[in-house]
């Protein structure tokens, strides 16, 4: 804390300024965070357990950490496909060498993932998808097809450092497969790739996470190289076997329009770095170092050990084994029951706000899954014992996984399967499944901790789940939105969707420090649940502290505002803030907790802020 700081200027410096001063940033690293990385260490730990318990797991694990093996076996495994790459000297073989690296999970040009297809899932939640000839219904995902990720983006549009890694990298290729890399000079080579990321890199949005399949946008069949009826079908998928499964996003005319001035030469040079960027765990030492920054998440700078990522690409292919062991470590019996008390407290408080019957109903449907939900393996482990490397190991486990990604596609709704690892990091409402996720991995200290004050668990855990509960009322668009608590706009919805987008805009805007375009309608979104979400776990708690005087209640009140805003600690060095400004739902931490407080009045009655401190909660008529 920095108690210099008045709360009622500055919530998030008062509750955070001493963490921001004393922290430090790691070299490899461009952020920390104060509850995140405390959950990120005890997640590591139950996942070692949980690992633990499982041989095939624990095998699979060691291993892709015997570098023995990995190095006597070299560029061996990865043969296959270096030949299909080979052979992309046509715009048909360029689809199939696509598919290749695709079947294993490797991005290149786009990447591919279940997304949810909203005219699937009818108003106010409930499963409308079309019945199959069985009877049951279909599942609301569809393909979700999203520009791959630019090194580009990582290094900050630095050609000249991709250059380098380029060379290293393709250079480490041609001394390992000499006769079979590429028949072009290492110079020719690095070109040639370099030459396909940039025109990449300029033709993709800046957002791409966010960009999904639009009907009836951007179809340009036979614009590019790419044929993608050859990539569906070399997949196992047939056109139109799932809804939107043809329909191409909307930067997809640009890219291939950029691709098609390209040479079959340069295609394949960036398709053989792709592979090894994808395939890079199972590489030898010497590929690993060349690749050196590039085959790293967002936001960090530096390899993680190799033996953490062994053990979460174990944990990932064994997801089914490992799931229900790390759910039990993590939340045992005891503290299942009381996450779940927490939970009936947040839909009652919920339910007590609203007078609409349709509103009543639609939140009675969500459902609510807390830690494992039902998981199953995304491959049979019998296929996986006849490999003979680690690197065919590998091969076999991301193959399989993408084919079971598809085969979910059309596959019968299964509401209380969990959609994610119960390791990850974060809860999230699904729209497709009508339901609030909390995995097991977000369900630790300090999200929430067992015994704990409740005014802890009701700030952290409790505004968790109401947040998510919100988003149940803003998708999509031609739904009434829930405003920030309590209240519906029916009827005209976008006209109520607009007033309080408009309020909630212009605090943003005043705010300052947003980047170009930070006003889109996902991080208004976010607002909003923001500000309905303390608001209803507040009110909860409110309920929890009935038998305590007014003396106690009034202290958890202050402590409650505290540990919001400390579960938002996070210290940045400047290259992490644009990144965060730029592609992150939310706003700024700094900013998502100050806007929240200054629109929920009873802030100012707690920490004792005049009257004039923190601006009324945003209606329709606050809209300028």
């Amino acid at each position: 804390m920095d108690v210099q700081v008045n709360p009622c200027d500055d919530l998030y410096r008062h509750a955070c300024g001493g963490y921001l001063t004393s922290a430090q940033v790691p070299p490899n690293r461009q952020w920390v965070d104060l509850t995140g990385d405390a959950i990120s260490d005890r997640r590591r730990e139950l996942s070692r357990a949980a690992l633990a318990q499982s041989t095939a797991a624990r095998t699979a694990a060691a291993r892709c950490q015997d570098e023995a093996s990995i190095e006597a076996a070299g560029i061996e495994p990865l043969q296959g496909l270096l030949s299909v790459i080979q052979g992309a000297t046509s715009r048909a073989g360029f689809s199939r060498a696509l598919a290749a690296l695709h079947s294993h999970g490797i991005d290149a040009v786009f990447s591919l993932s279940r997304g949810i297809d909203r005219g699937l899932v009818a108003p106010r939640g409930a499963l409308a998808a079309p019945q199959s000839p069985g009877g049951a219904l279909v599942s609301p995902h569809r393909l979700r097809l999203t520009p791959a990720s630019s090194p580009l983006e990582a290094l900050n549009g630095d050609t000249e450092r991709l250059t380098t890694l380029l060379t290293a990298a393709l250079g480490w290729l041609h001394r390992a497969a000499p006769n079979g890399a590429s028949p072009s000079p290492l110079e020719a080579e690095v070109a040639g790739a370099l030459r396909v990321e940039q025109r990449l890199y300029q033709a993709m949005p800046a957002q791409s996470s966010d960009e999904l399949t639009q009907p009836g946008r951007g179809s340009n069949p036979g614009a590019g190289p790419v044929d993608w009826s050859v990539y569906m079908t070399s997949r196992g998928v047939s056109a139109g076997s799932a809804r939107g499964i043809e329909q191409r996003a909307s930067w997809w005319p640009e890219v291939a329009r950029a691709l098609t001035a390209l040479s079959s030469a340069e295609l394949q040079s960036f398709l053989r770095f792709r592979l090894l960027l994808g395939a890079e765990l199972a590489l030898p030492r010497e590929a690993r170092s060349a690749l050196g920054a590039l085959a790293l998440a967002p936001g960090e700078t530096a390899q993680r050990p190799r033996r953490d990522r062994c053990e979460r690409w174990a944990e990932r292919a064994f997801q089914g084994e490992l799931g229900p062991a790390f759910a039990e470590l993590a939340l045992p019996r005891a503290a299942n029951a009381e996450a779940t008390a927490l939970v009936a407290s947040i839909r009652a408080e919920a339910a007590r706000h609203f007078d609409e019957p349709d509103a009543r109903s639609h939140l009675a449907e969500v459902v609510i899954q807390l830690g494992a939900g039902r998981i199953e393996p995304e491959h049979s482990l019998a296929k996986l014992t006849d490999a003979s490397s680690f690197g065919e190991l590998w091969l076999t486990v991301t193959r399989e996984a993408q084919a079971g990604s598809l085969r979910q596609l059309m596959a019968p709704v299964e509401r209380e399967r969990m959609p994610v690892l119960t390791s990850t990091p974060n809860l999230f409402y699904h729209p497709g499944l009508h339901a609030v996720v909390a995995p097991a991995g977000y369900l630790l200290p300090p999200n929430f901790v067992p015994g704990a004050a409740p005014e802890q668990n009701y700030a952290r855990l409790g505004f968790g789940l109401a947040h998510e509960l919100a988003h149940a009322f803003d998708a999509p668009a031609t739904e009434p939105v829930l405003l920030p608590y309590g209240k519906m706009d029916a009827g005209d919805a976008s006209a109520g969707r607009g007033a309080a987008r408009a309020c909630l805009a212009k605090a943003l805007e005043a705010e300052g420090a947003l980047p170009e375009g930070a006003l889109a309608e996902r991080r208004l979104n976010e607002v909003m649940a923001d500000i309905a979400g303390i608001q209803m776990a507040y009110a909860a708690l409110e309920a929890q502290l009935t038998r305590q005087s007014e003396a106690e209640r009034a202290a958890a009140r202050r402590r409650f505002w505290l540990h919001y805003a400390q579960s938002h600690c996070r210290k940045t060095t400047e290259a992490g803030a644009r990144w965060l400004a730029a592609h992150a739902a939310h706003p700024p931490n700094a900013l998502r907790v100050n806007l929240t407080a200054r629109h929920v009045p009873t802030l100012a009655r707690d920490l004792g802020c005049a009257a004039s401190a923190p601006r009324p909660v945003c209606t329709s008529s606050d809209a300028p």
